[in-house]
């Protein structure tokens, strides 16, 4: 089993002093003095030490053990105070800030790079080769190409038009007349 000085502290001393309303430097003092002497084995402290034992059902030696693992915590010197909400919450928007700063640095830079006089004259010279484009269209042949596409829809409409004409005379008995010739 590894010594209790290397081990996690079992007392936070920082809790305790608020608890009790001391300075955590006294609180530890307190606690190291206490825990010491009970550990010890100073008759009347033993006696009552004992008959505590006997009544919770643990040996005396485990409650000495015990005992001292706590006056050791005590004796270790007093650990840093953890932040408090307050300087946590500080230390993240200082976090968020800096990270922010540097995400506009990097976007400062990124924008700056940009040569916007080449992507105008990148702009003009698409705008240019469009004109041209549109200019050697010829409106003309296009006009031509629309009536014989127009010519060919009709004359498929009309080819269309007489087997459906032809299609239903076949499947009318011969003789009698239509409803269209009633």
């Amino acid at each position: 089993m590894p010594k209790s000085s290397e081990t996690k502290p079992i007392i936070d001393i920082h809790a305790l002093s608020t608890r009790l309303y001391l300075p955590p430097e006294k609180a530890k003092q307190l606690g190291e003095a206490f825990f010491a002497s009970l550990a010890g084995r100073k008759a009347s402290l033993s006696d009552a030490l004992l008959a505590a034992s006997r009544s919770a059902k643990v040996k005396p030696k485990q409650l000495t053990e015990m005992l001292s693992v706590i006056a050791e915590d005590f004796a270790r010197p007093l650990p840093e105070a953890p932040a408090s909400l307050g300087e946590r919450l500080s230390n993240a928007a200082d976090d968020a800030r800096e990270k922010a700063n540097e995400t506009i640095e990097r976007i400062s830079k990124g924008v700056t790079s940009v040569d916007i006089s080449a992507l105008r004259k990148e702009g003009a010279d698409k705008v240019a080769e469009l004109r041209e484009r549109a200019a050697n269209i010829d409106t003309d042949e296009l006009a031509d190409q629309a009536k014989e596409l127009g010519d060919k829809a009709i004359d498929g409409a009309r080819d269309l038009a007489g087997k459906v004409s032809r299609s239903i005379s076949s499947v009318m008995p011969k003789g009698e007349p239509t409803e269209a010739k009633k």
